[in-house]
């Protein structure tokens, strides 16, 4: 669309934009068809019609030859004739420019030709436009400037004007805003300008809609500057958009949070960095709140993965719910600390923690199970390292492992006992000698070297201890008189 912003030329001499519609005291001639000029103030009517010009004065009408609309049937050859009455030009030395904006758009051979005569039409000068410009048509409108100087000179008091179309069914002419100036005026390259919001050209005049606008600038001497801009207003979209997001959510400009249901409003930016208006219907999904009772051994990693915690208490932790919002739990925890330690008295090893079952391990041998050894307590038989693990509801614990070191003993088993049984033993031992021993003497003695039970003055080669009121663990039984002696361990269970 082209506007013409300003028409105060101070070199203006004629003008018309037909307000009035065509003048009465012009000539209208049909030489041939069905077609001939009209005033508009709609455009062609015709099956195939062309955009009305956007002319500066388009308001207050145009005029137009409608071939689309009165020859559509294709009723011949078309001659129609425009002529204006009699202009006075005289009086100005300067050259003369006849000057117009007009849309055309061509189907088939047709002719547009602007003629000037200054004798009465005896004799006319022409001008003939168009030619070739095809479906595209001209811009619209497009600005045609003739130099009509010579064209007057003989008589420059007497001038005429005439639109002349010749052709068959075509789409048609619309021209509007004829002006006559004593000057040429100067045409500066167009200006491309894209916006947002409207634009003020460069005589004030205000670009609110797209389209193609011609600004008359005065300039200090001389004629006038026309300037072309091709605005574009940019569109500034309205949507909507339906959006289920959690609490809190954020508008797409990022510059507001809503926290409820709701229509909302946001502005964002498009692509050319013009407002677009959003329409949102928010639905919230609630976050959801859980409690749970927890017991762990020694420590406990929270459902989110974020935490380990190793002391009992309450605790918060938040995942994610199968909705995709935060789902906050309540824990009540318990942590079991079995925290298991031993004692050691002689061979015999205790676990000093309280448990439901246990089990004493061989640290020396790949922390293998002892067989049978399920007791709080474990006595060895033979020196090494061992420990006890201990099990409390589904917790367990291992004990750090303990050394066991038997005393050395100051003689050596020897022959004298044949043989000890039942060893181990928690009720009465038999002892069966190699010889007949007298006033010999029999001793128990612990591993820390106290004597915990005796016989004395024995005469025999058999002999029984009762070991019932003894302690757990391991022992050595000596055998003496003033010839022999001989010792052997023995091991209360």
């Amino acid at each position: 669309m082209i506007f013409m912003t300003s028409t105060s030329f101070s070199q203006l001499l004629w003008s018309e934009d037909f307000a009035n519609g065509i003048p009465a005291t012009w000539s209208n001639v049909t030489v041939s068809g069905p077609v001939d000029w009209k005033y508009t103030t709609v455009g062609s009517s015709g099956a195939f019609p062309t955009a009305p010009i956007n002319s500066t004065t388009e308001g207050n009408g145009w005029i137009i030859i409608d071939s689309d609309g009165d020859n559509f049937s294709g009723g011949g050859a078309e001659d129609s004739q425009l002529t204006t009455d009699v202009i006075d030009l005289s009086g100005n030395p300067n050259a003369i420019y006849l000057t117009f904006q007009q849309n055309m758009r061509e189907w088939q051979a047709d002719t547009c030709t602007v003629r000037v005569t200054a004798d009465g039409g005896s004799t006319w000068t022409d001008w003939e436009i168009n030619n070739g410009i095809g479906q595209v048509g001209t811009p619209n409108p497009e600005l045609q400037v003739i130099d009509i100087s010579a064209a007057i000179s003989s008589n420059p008091a007497n001038v005429q004007i005439q639109f002349w179309w010749k052709g068959a069914w075509d789409y048609g002419w619309q021209i509007d805003d004829i002006n006559i100036y004593n000057c040429l005026p100067i045409q500066s390259p167009a200006v491309t300008v894209s916006s947002c919001t409207s634009h003020i050209g460069p005589d004030g005049a205000v670009y609110d809609s797209t389209g193609i606008y011609l600004a008359y600038v005065s300039a200090p001497a001389g004629c006038d500057n026309i300037i072309t801009t091709d605005f574009t207003l940019l569109p500034n979209p309205v949507g909507s958009m339906t959006a289920s997001e959690c609490s809190p959510y954020t508008s797409p400009s990022g510059n507001y949070t809503w926290t409820t249901p709701g229509i909302y409003m946001d502005t964002v930016l498009t692509q050319a960095g013009c407002d677009s208006v959003l329409t949102i219907d928010l639905s919230i999904i609630p976050s959801t709140t859980s409690s749970i009772e927890a017991s762990a051994c020694l420590s406990y990693t929270s459902p989110s993965g974020n935490y380990t915690w190793t002391t009992s208490g309450l605790y918060t932790d938040v995942i994610t719910n199968a909705a995709g919002c935060d789902s906050t739990i309540s824990i009540d925890l318990s942590i079991v600390n079995i925290g298991i330690g031993t004692t050691t008295s002689g061979a015999t090893i205790t676990a000093t923690a309280t448990g439901d079952t246990y089990q004493w391990i061989d640290c020396g041998n790949g922390n293998s199970f002892i067989a049978g050894e399920t007791n709080q307590s474990y006595t060895a038989t033979v020196a090494g390292d061992y420990a006890v693990i201990m099990y409390s509801g589904n917790c367990e614990d291992t004990s750090a492992c303990t050394t066991i070191v038997f005393a050395s003993l100051d003689e050596q088993e020897n022959d004298l006992v044949t043989n000890m049984y039942p060893n181990p033993s928690n009720s009465v031992v038999h002892l069966e000698l190699s010889e007949f021993l007298a006033d010999a003497t029999i001793s128990v003695i612990d591993m820390s070297g106290r004597m915990v039970q005796s016989i004395e003055n024995f005469n025999g080669q058999y002999a029984e201890l009762d070991v019932r009121k003894l302690e757990k663990g391991m022992y050595t039984v000596r055998i003496m008189n003033r010839q022999v002696s001989g010792q052997h361990r023995l091991i209360k269970n």
